[in-house]
This record gives C-alpha cells, structure tokens and sequence, in this order.
C-alpha cells in the first residue's frame, strides 16, 4: 500500500470510529468498533517508521505500540485525577492522525543501494 492510501486508511478509520462515539452512546458496536480502533490504529500510524518489511511484522508492532499508547494514555488520565473515556479517545485519536499527517517510513525496508544492501553505521566521522 502506498504511503498516501496508507495515511488515508488511517485517517478514514479513526473518523469512522469518532463517529461511532459520538453518535450514540449506548450503541452496541460502540464497545466493538472503538476497542478493534484502539488496539490496531494509533499505533499502526506509526509502526511503518520501523521498516520492517514484513506486513505482519508491521501490523503486531503496531498493536503493540497501540496497547503502549493506551497504557501512557490511561496513566496520564489516573494520576492527574482527570479519567474520562472521551478524552482518551481524543488523544489517542490526535496521535494516529498525527502519524498519518508526517508519514515516515509507510515504504517498507530500507532499499538496496548499487554498493549493495544498507548498514547502519553508528555516528561519527564518515569512513569515505
């Protein structure tokens, strides 16, 4: 998937899933459909960063950084006394679109180039 209908994906979830909380609270979906976002979207904005390649690879990191982004988010909301389901999602839903606004990586693994495949090399002066 190209990094433009990436970022569209993303952002066409996220709206899709704001409209399902707000639109009626009591909805059976909601419990559903906000909990399959909240585990696979935010993060998923920003799982391609890691360039690893592999789709499935991609899509377990970025279910792992979703569940890290809830954890970050409901600490926040329980040490500063200010819990509400709303304004996690609002935050939670601000950094899946924020990931998908600054695509950084949705391309895959680093490419070869003609010297052969990329090294990373750690910092410091240049060797050529």
């Amino acid at each position: 998937m190209t990094t433009r209908r990436f970022s569209l994906a993303i952002a066409a979830s996220t709206l899709a899933a704001a409209v399902v909380v707000v639109a009626d609270p009591g909805a059976p979906l909601r419990v559903p459909v906000v909990l399959a976002w909240a585990l696979i979207v935010p993060g998923l904005a920003w799982a391609p960063r890691l360039r690893l390649g592999d789709a499935g690879d991609t899509l377990i990191a970025g279910v792992v950084i979703s569940i890290c982004l809830l954890a970050a988010a409901a600490e926040t909301m329980a040490l500063l006394a200010a819990w509400s389901p709303m304004r996690a999602f609002v935050v939670l839903a601000g950094v899946a679109l924020l990931g998908a606004l600054f695509p950084g990586g949705a391309g895959g693994a680093p490419r070869d180039t003609a010297d052969g495949p990329r090294r990373l090399r750690p910092p410091g002066p240049s060797t050529r």
